[in-house]
């Protein structure tokens, strides 16, 4: 554009070029300045010139040119101005095409300006009609006004609320100025049609990618406003649409445009790319209602191990020719493992479409549906078209693959098949309709509404019935119950009569444990109005909710009818709950009638003893024939019914049950039991039964039954006959069940010696384990017990032969800190300290899979009671709760403040509780809540947390040495902290009845607490290390304890405590022992702190044990009178027990202020004297027990030995370390000499001869001095023989012989008048500590440190009292049985009924050769000859002696072999 200034009067000026349009006057007064140049120079004459830009942002229909002359610095002037209007003339040079140029000039002519026409044209073309950019905004405007009218900002992503907070701000300008500049307008066009899809945006949140690109979007949109606002003067709030955009804003708004359409693109893809994900997921959604099973292929080959069969395998699937690869091998050899290294190598080769792990056992992986149903889920994943295909399918038919019809389809079908039945009923679509209506979703109404209609006589009449019945959107199964009413309604007929029939007959159905014949229910009914025809009648008339089997067995068709009948949904002429004792007790009194009647003496007809059951021929078809299923229902569950009539007619119930098995039908039912392998089940019930009980008879009973079923299942189990040839001879002399079936005892053998008296059991030792054995648990039947040790393996046991099942279980690759068994017993699971957790299968031993998520050793493990989780406590202070289905977390609980050391749930499974630093209780129900405050009472670390089996209680055993039981709804202990262990709890648990507590601690005890009174039970079980780990058998007969020796030992729980503690032996070193006056008995007393008093001809326990001292039991001796015995303790104390009775009859005598280390009696037996580690002896009275006379001081050490002299008038004493011997005064104390010298060292025990003449003494110096007791001289030279110090010297009653123990593990016999040794006897595997001699002179009893006591006769040195001789002998280091010399004694005689000589002659070899093997059978040529309890294994008398060990299970046994029958003979032992 060019101006002529030429005509203004000056010599310079200073002008500019404006471009103005009007205003809106309601907004400014002023013109709207869209262009402005600066200021120029211009001489006189000269022109002014400006290059104007073409895209003026001109929008309004006119605009005003001005030239300004600028006057000074504030002032300005228009030298020229002109209007271009598009209807004035300025149109008109438009539309004139000869124009080219338009000239105009100030209305004063002193500036000329001249337009060239294109350069109009463009300036023009900028100008747009006055139309609302919101009119071409389209749909757009009401998306916009929308989302500003009803608020919906508040919903919108935070950066989009800004994106419409800026696009409000560009409404109102444009709504002011009604024209904008085209860039601007086309862009703000282009957004805001995107703006309705921001409401939208929720809908795919979970769409990533699109949600990234809108934020991009969302971003840009931000950006490009604020530029546009920008232009915007802040004091003039349209003026942004009317500043000239320069070429470079036009490139700017044109790259904004530019990118925004790029985004939109972006956009488009990463949408088609969700919708395509989403089909995707729809098809995996449909996919997944296959619920295939998830499974891990299994353990893999090692390397460099089956190469040529997995290259076999490998060549095979890359050949694409067979389609079938057989592998095929005997079981263990390892074809699992094959298949899962291959299904490996699959993987990795991407070749691999399908595959599924099939094992017995497991519930999902033995299911056939499960095979194909897995099978296609996984070809879908692999193949997509196939997947498509499958979820299509799916799709349209909701009940794919489960072989269920819809419920409108399945009324079709019936209704259609009733048409074709009957001509005369028909049915409309509105009444199928109907139906399915009222069956509200519930497919079981629909068949039993189907039956109910199938038995109905009129059919039209009883679908309107069912039309009538209503449906409950609340209660779904209201529509269930009235059908039932209906049903029931139609059948029973109400009357007095009717109703207890009913009663009687669906409660025996829903009450049992298993489905009952009709036969079993028209007995157990047990009315003479209830005949057969009656029970059938009623069977028919309720067809359409019972099912009677082809077998005969009648169940009702769905669990929801016995809840509506048991739960008060019934009208009360129908509830049972009003009968429901009387029920259970009709039940047991029918299993009591089967058993009385049908039970009998080998009822599958064995034929010979010799066999296995499971050698013996169709077994299984003679149990199937021989035991009716009435008889195998009434064998297994009368306890069962017993036990749930809840004390309802106990009394009668009590003496039914004594009755039933105080006879030899016991041993009938032990058969039926054994046979159908339900040992472990039935120990489980007669727990119960012996606990509900409230006759003592009875339950004496039930506990015996018990205990012989639990000792004895091997034999019951797996070698039937064995029942009596076997089990009956060994029973103890005080079992009741003996008592009653003594009578039945010809042709058994005869245990004339070693019979045990009452119940015990030794602790059975299971080794196997390399390393500490951390923890133990029993499996749910009772019949296994897993183990986990610190080498790394866990092991599984049979508790039937105490062998290991299967090979070591390896997995982890570090210690196994905690086992358990899943409660149905399928699984185990493991928790170690390789952070990890393995699920493994309890029948192969197989690891399932391996549970990773802990960052710290894994300290606990246990299953949920459903079997369904598993909760697990680590170091890294977390519990975490797994799906045990899939191995997946499901919940974290975090709170403790150090490791968690345990974790149990409660028996409903609802809450976990957790021992670390505290204890805490956790809700699984609500996202594992805390249910109470922490519970803290202990002081220090909390090892050990578990359940009472009703839930209300928790017990916990700590660091702090205590046991606490807590109310596990308040969180507050219920009694003080138990207190006896000396060092920490580390595990506690209660008995499965809920009545005990066992804890096992570092102290290396195992105590039994009572659970209410927190009284201990029993005395605890000392074991030689500490126990990490203790569980009950599920039937409360055993505690299982996981030692740090590398074993686990078993014990008897059924009193209380071990069986060994029953203390029928002692179970530590034995100090002292002494015979009675009489020679008939032989007192020991023991480092195990107890005195026991035996029989000294046949070594059974008599009395004891003697419970009194806390301490170690060093000395013992009788009185002379044979009244009582008197015992010196490490605990200080003196106790004088009646040598009858085994009462205290005085003390514990206090005084000494050391050890009492040795006493002895006066020949009067009024006195007795103590010797001491405190370097004294005390002279106590036997009568008032208190001391007569000061103590006797003269010793500078330890009195090791005291005696009286014969004559009463002198006492000896020796003492350790000093080598000193002192005689003193009997009367007064007073010493009669200094000393006796002699020995180098200690003197150990000094002793009397009978004449009162001589002393004996031995000592650490390997010596024995016999003394002139007169002078105090030596009677000769010191007797050498021994290596070794002597701990025991003895004179023999007549005076000619001194017996000496010593430390070399000998006895030596010496001549008092030679001094020469006449016998050594080597006997002992321990040193000797203690020696006596029998009154008669001819036995000699020895104690050692190896707890043993050992009787020998000194006539031979070897040989044990004549009526001992008849027998065999038990050699437990072979195994052997090794016959006695006078062997024709210990086999049959010639003329000994019922054998043969061929019978004999294969006795004598089995005797001869015959082995035991790990399960206590003994037989010959793979012939079963007897099974031996294992109290009677380890017996021995093959050096003929009498042993008495730590139990009587180590004593000398005589068995009576001449009337024993066996093989096919052995049914002879029945007498009836």
């Amino acid at each position: 554009m060019i101006a002529d200034v030429s005509a203004i009067p000056a010599t310079k000026r200073k002008v500019r070029l404006e471009f103005t349009e009007p205003c809106d006057p309601a907004l400014s007064a002023e013109p709207l300045t869209i262009y402005k140049s600066s200021f120029q120079h211009v001489e006189m004459g000269k022109d002014a010139v400006w290059e104007i830009d073409k895209d003026l942002p001109l929008v309004g229909a006119e605009v005003t040119i001005s030239v300004m002359e600028k006057h000074h610095i504030h002032s300005k002037k228009v030298i020229a101005q002109y209007n271009f209007s598009r209807d004035s003339m300025f149109q008109k040079f438009l539309e004139d095409s000869e124009a080219s140029e338009l000239e105009f000039s100030s209305p004063s002519n002193t500036v000329k300006i001249k337009v060239k026409k294109g350069d109009l044209q463009e300036i023009l073309d900028q100008l747009v009609l006055p139309e609302s950019v919101l009119d071409r905004l389209g749909k757009s405007q009401k998306a916009v006004e929308l989302l500003f009218g009803l608020g919906a900002l508040s919903e919108l992503h935070p950066i989009a609320k800004v994106v419409f907070g800026l696009f409000g701000i560009v409404k109102e300008k444009l709504d002011q100025q009604k024209t904008c500049y085209k860039e601007i307008s086309d862009l703000l066009d282009k957004m805001s049609r995107f703006l309705p899809y921001f409401e939208k945006t929720g809908e795919v949140d979970n769409w990533k990618v699109v949600q990234d690109v809108i934020q991009k979007i969302l971003i840009h949109m931000q950006n490009a406003l604020r530029i546009v606002i920008s232009y915007a003067e802040p004091s003039k709030a349209v003026q942004f649409a009317k500043f000239a955009l320069s070429s470079k804003q036009k490139e700017e708004f044109s790259q904004l445009s530019t990118d925004y359409d790029d985004l939109l693109q972006e956009y488009t893809l990463a949408f088609m790319t969700e919708l395509a994900i989403l089909a995707n997921n729809s098809v995996l959604q449909h996919l997944e209602q296959l619920k295939p099973v998830e499974a891990l292929p299994g353990n893999i080959c090692m390397k460099e191990t089956r190469v040529f069969i997995l290259n076999e395998l490998s060549d095979w699937a890359q050949s694409g020719t067979d389609h079938i690869f057989w592998l095929y091998g005997l079981a263990g050899t390892g074809k699992s493992t094959i298949a899962a290294s291959f299904v490996q190598w699959l993987q990795s080769a991407r070749m691999l479409g399908a595959f599924f792990t099939c094992r017995k056992g497991h519930q999902a992986l033995s299911s056939p549906l499960q095979l194909l149903q897995t099978i296609c889920y996984r070809l879908s994943h692999v193949h997509k078209p196939y997947g498509k295909l499958v979820a299509q399918a799916i799709k349209d038919d909701p009940y794919f693959g489960s072989g269920t019809a819809t419920i409108t389809s399945f009324f079709q079908q019936f209704l259609e098949a009733l048409l074709k039945e009957s001509s005369d009923f028909g049915f409309s679509d509105q009444e199928i309709a109907g139906l399915v209506k009222v069956a509200a979703g519930l497919f079981i109404w629909a068949d039993v509404s189907c039956n109910y209609l199938d038995n109905s006589l009129n059919k039209k009449q009883g679908l309107d019935i069912l039309l009538k019945v209503t449906s409950s959107g609340d209660n779904p199964y209201l529509s269930l119950y009235q059908l039932y009413d209906t049903i029931l309604f139609d059948a029973i007929p109400d009357s007095i009569e009717n109703n207890e029939i009913f009663q009687r007959i669906l409660g025996a159905m829903l009450l049992a444990v298993k489905p009952l014949t009709l036969g079993m229910l028209v007995q157990i009914a047990e009315q003479p109005n209830i005949s057969e025809s009656v029970v059938k009648q009623v069977i028919k008339r309720l067809h359409a909710v019972l099912l009677h089997s082809p077998d005969d067995k009648i169940t009702v068709i769905h669990l929801s009818f016995s809840e509506y009948l048991l739960d008060g949904h019934c009208p009360e002429r129908f509830t049972i709950n009003n009968s429901l004792h009387q029920t259970q007790y009709n039940l047991f009194h029918y299993c009591y009638s089967t058993l009385l009647t049908e039970l009998k003496f080998n009822i599958c007809g064995f034929g010979s003893s010799y066999l296995p059951n499971n050698q013996v021929q169709d077994l299984e078809k003679r149990i199937e024939t021989s035991i009716s299923p009435a008889l195998q229902y009434a064998s297994l569950y009368w306890m069962h019914h017993y036990i749930e009539c809840d004390g309802w007619n106990r009394a009668p119930s009590d003496q039914i049950v004594f009755e039933m098995f105080y006879s030899p039908r016991a041993l009938y039912w032990m058969e039926v039991v054994g046979l159908l392998d339900q040992v472990f089940y039935v120990l489980k019930q007669l727990s119960k039964v012996k606990y509900r009980t409230e006759n003592l008879k009875t339950y004496d009973l039930i506990n015996d039954l018990s205990q012989i079923i639990d000792k004895y299942k091997v034999p019951i189990l797996k070698a039937t006959p064995h029942i009596y040839i076997s089990l009956q001879p060994s029973l103890p002399e005080e079992s009741i069940l003996l008592q009653a079936i003594n009578e039945n005892k010809a042709n058994l053998l005869q245990l004339k010696h070693g019979k045990l008296k009452s119940w015990t059991f030794d602790a059975i030792v299971l080794k196997g384990h390399t390393a500490e054995v951390l923890s133990v648990a029993y499996s749910q039947d009772g019949r296994y017990l897993v183990s986990g040790s610190r080498d790394k393996t866990m092991r599984i046991w049979d508790m039937t032969s105490g062998q290991p099942v299967i090979d070591p279980l390896q997995g982890h690759s570090d210690s196994v800190w905690s086992v358990s068994y899943s409660p149905n017993g399928t699984y185990m699971v493991s928790g170690s300290k390789d952070n990890t957790i393995r699920i493994w299968n309890a029948a192969s031993g197989e690891s399932i899979m391996e549970l990773q998520k802990h960052t710290g050793p894994v300290w606990s493990v246990v299953y949920s009671p459903d079997n369904q989780c598993i909760a697990s406590g680590s170091d890294d202070k977390t519990i975490i709760i797994w799906d045990a289905t899939n191995g997946k977390p499901v919940m974290d609980l975090e709170g403790h403040n150090d490791s968690v050391w345990s974790v149990a749930y409660s028996p409903d499974g609802k809450y976990i509780v957790s021992g670390s630093d505290d204890i805490r209780i956790w809700d699984t129900t609500s996202k594992g809540s805390l249910v109470l405050r922490p519970l803290r009472a202990h002081n220090g670390s909390v090892w050990s947390v578990a359940y009472s089996p009703d839930g209300k209680y928790i017990v916990s055993g700590s660091q702090d040495k205590t046991i606490i039981i807590w109310n596990a709804k308040t969180g507050q202990p219920i009694m003080d902290p138990l207190e006896e262990h000396n060092n920490s709890v580390w595990s506690v648990l209660y008995s499965p009845n809920g009545n005990h507590i066992i804890s096992g601690s570092d102290d290396k005890k195992i105590i039994t607490w009572d659970a209410h009174s927190g009284e201990i039970i029993g005395n605890p079980s000392q074991e030689s290390e500490s126990i990490l780990s203790v569980a009950y058998s599920p039937d409360d007969m055993h505690i299982a304890a996981a030692l740090y020796d590398k074993t686990i030992r078993i014990h008897d729980a059924t009193n209380g405590h071990p069986a060994k503690d029953l203390h029928h032996g002692h179970s530590a070193a034995v100090w002292s022992v002494v015979y009675s006056p009489d020679g008939k008995f032989i007192a020991s007393g023991s480092h195990d702190s107890t005195v026991m008093i035996w029989n000294a001809s046949n070594g059974q326990l008599v009395i004891g044990p003697l419970l009194g001292h806390k301490a170690t039991v060093w000395s013992v001796a009788y009185s002379l009178n044979g009244q009582f015995l008197v015992s010196g303790s490490d605990d200080r104390t003196i106790i004088i027990w009646n040598a009858n009775t085994g009462q205290v009859m005085m003390g514990p005598l206090t005084g000494h202020t050391a050890a009492v280390w040795s006493v002895a009696c006066s020949p009067c037996s009024k006195y007795i004297v103590s010797g001491s580690r405190d370097d004294t002896l005390r002279v106590w009275s036997t009568v008032s027990g208190t001391l007569v006379m000061l103590p006797l001081q003269g010793h500078n050490a330890p009195v090791h030995s005291v005696a009286y002299s014969p004559n009463g008038l002198y006492i000896v004493s020796g003492s350790q370390g000093e080598a000193k011997i002192i005689i003193w005064n009997a009367i007064d104390g007073q010493q009669i000499n200094n000393f006796l010298q002699g020995h180098n060292l200690s003197v150990n025990s000094v002793n009397y001869s009978p004449d009162s003449q001589y002393l004996v003494s031995g000592s650490d110096d390997g010596t024995i001095i016999i003394w002139n007791a007169i002078s105090g001289k030596p009677a000769m030279d010191p007797l050498e023989g021994h290596s070794a110090s002597i701990s025991s010297v003895i004179y023999s009653s007549d005076g000619r012989h001194i017996a000496s123990g010593s430390q070399d593990k000998t006895i030596r016999i010496w001549d008092t008048s030679s001094g020469q040794s006449i016998m050594e006897l080597l006997e002992h595997d321990t040193p000797v500590s203690s020696l006596a001699y029998s009154p008669n002179n001819q036995y000699i009893v020895s104690g050692s440190h190896g707890s043993t006591i050992i009787i020998m006769d000194l006539h031979t040195g070897k040989t044990v009292p004549d009526e001992l001789l008849d027998g065999i002998v038990y050699f437990p280091t072979t195994k052997h049985i090794v016959p006695h010399l006078s062997f024709h004694s210990s086999v049959p005689h010639s003329d000994a009924q019922p054998l043969n000589i061929q019978d004999a002659d294969f006795l004598s070899l089995a005797l001869l050769y015959g082995q035991i093997s790990a399960e206590g059978w003994l037989t010959y040529k793979d012939k079963l000859l007897l099974w031996i309890p294992p109290y009677l294994r380890n017996v021995f008398v093959g050096y003929q002696k009498v042993v008495i060990s730590q139990s009587p299970l180590h004593q000398h046994v005589v068995v009576d072999w001449t009337s024993f029958v066996h093989g096919e003979d052995w049914i002879k032992v029945h007498s009836s």
